[in-house]
């Protein structure tokens, strides 16, 4: 989705940044590419550009928590404890809200019940 959105912001701004994870997809021509790998990286990112620009369209949900020890390797069977330790990634939109001068946020929300009611209290969260 946020591919689409870059390619139909470049329709109509010559100004267009896309800071994306790893995919399979092109970037759009004409947009300049951030890409990034981490949550960590993502909200560095997002947060740099975050004062040149008017409107910020967050179109997908980074993570919530991540392995707390990454691996290099493999989690074989027999060593795998059937645990696994998760820490809080940091939270992109609120940390633009915080940061919010004249700039329009837009940005998607993912629930799987009580829609409207989760959706309005994100935001208001973030407000």
């Amino acid at each position: 989705m946020g591919y689409a959105i870059a390619e139909a912001a470049r329709a109509v701004s010559s100004q267009v940044v896309l800071v994306s994870g790893p995919t399979a997809l092109t970037p759009p021509k004409g947009v300049e590419f951030v890409s990034v790998t981490t949550a960590e990286e993502m909200a560095k990112a997002v947060w740099r550009q975050f004062g040149c620009v008017d409107i910020c369209i967050m179109a997908a949900a980074v993570c919530i928590s991540d392995r707390r020890r990454r691996r290099t390797k493999k989690i074989k069977k027999g060593s795998f404890s059937g645990v696994l330790e998760l820490e809080p990634t940091p939270d992109i939109p609120r940390g633009t809200g915080t940061i919010q001068e004249i700039q329009v946020l837009v940005g998607f929300a993912a629930e799987t019940d009580d829609l409207e009611k989760n959706a309005r209290q994100s935001c208001s969260a973030r407000a």
